[in-house]
C-alpha cells in the first residue's frame, strides 16, 4: 500500500497566534512520534495580487503528515489533539492522500 499522507487544515481564532499554534502543534506531534513534513500559517498582509484572491478573514494553518502504516494513521484520526482546541475556530479538516504510482514520495 505504501505511505499515506494527511493534510490537516486548521482554522485559527486569532491570526496573531499562528506561531504559538505551530509550536504547540509540533509539541503534540512529537509526543505521538510524528514529524511533520511541512507546516504553514497564513500571512496577514495586504493582497497586492487581486488575480489570486486571498481569504484574509479566515486565518489558518496547514500541516502535512506522513504515516507509513495504517495503525499510526488510524490512531491519529481517532484521537485528534485536544491540546490544540483553544487555538481553533472550528474542528480541523482532514484530507487523506496517497502518492501516485510515479510520485517521488513513494
Amino acid at each position: 500500500n505504501g505511505p499515506r499522507f494527511i493534510v490537516m487544515l486548521y482554522r485559527l481564532r486569532d491570526p496573531e497566534q499562528g506561531g504559538a499554534f505551530d509550536q504547540r502543534l509540533r509539541e503534540v506531534l512529537a509526543e505521538t512520534g510524528v514529524d511533520p513534513l511541512a507546516s504553514f500559517s497564513t500571512l496577514d498582509v495586504e493582497d497586492d495580487y487581486p488575480a489570486l484572491p486571498v481569504h484574509a478573514d479566515d486565518p489558518g494553518h496547514v500541516v502535512l503528515l506522513r504515516f507509513d502504516n495504517a495503525v499510526g494513521l488510524e490512531t491519529w484520526l481517532q484521537a485528534p489533539p485536544a491540546a490544540l482546541s483553544d487555538f481553533l475556530k472550528s474542528p480541523p479538516e482532514t484530507l487523506i492522500l496517497q502518492p501516485t504510482a510515479r510520485s517521488l514520495l513513494r
